[in-house]
């Protein structure tokens, strides 16, 4: 048994520290990505050979799953600390982010109806405009040499076909 005093996973010197709001959900969800790590590279080759091509990363993902359900277990059973509901998800999710993660989002429901470059060309408007904050013109200018060189890279010097979106077929 480790001294609480000075465990390195308790928050050393000061003893332990309470639980984050969020950090109980993202501990639930490490373990089910272990136990779903484990679960893939038992079916590379199972338990057929201890020095089968699946060896190794069934004991790297045994290794995350025990550590993962040994700090899970851990933080279940301490008090939380920090703010809850709306205002902890504000903490852990800041609402610039939460806007951002929307904007990401909007452009990949977007692409395949509106096109890459139209999407792209919304995408880093937005972003560009709440983040640069200089107004329409400026974050138009911006994005409009953002996507010439986007075009002039992928699909001139790269000739990648970029998706132009089931919208543009419909109408024209």
């Amino acid at each position: 048994m480790t001294d609480p005093e000075h465990d390195i996973a308790e928050g050393a010197p000061h003893g332990p520290r309470p639980v984050q709001p969020g950090e109980r959900w993202f501990l639930l969800a490490l373990t089910v990505f272990s136990a779903l790590a484990l679960w893939q590279s038992y079916g590379i080759s199972g338990f057929t050979s201890a020095s089968g091509p699946g060896v190794f990363p069934m004991l790297a993902a045994a290794t995350m799953l025990a550590t993962a359900l040994g700090l899970t277990l851990a933080r279940l059973a301490r008090a939380g600390a920090g703010p809850r509901g709306l205002a902890g998800l504000a903490w852990i999710v800041p609402p610039r982010t939460g806007l951002f993660l929307v904007f990401v989002l909007g452009f990949v429901l977007l692409v395949p109806r509106l096109g890459f470059m139209v999407a792209a060309g919304l995408f880093l408007f937005a972003s560009i405009a709440v983040n640069w904050r200089r107004g329409v013109p400026a974050s138009a200018a911006v994005t409009a040499v953002v996507l010439l060189l986007v075009w002039l890279v992928f699909r001139v010097a790269f000739q990648v076909v970029l998706p132009s979106g089931t919208l543009w077929t419909s109408v024209f």
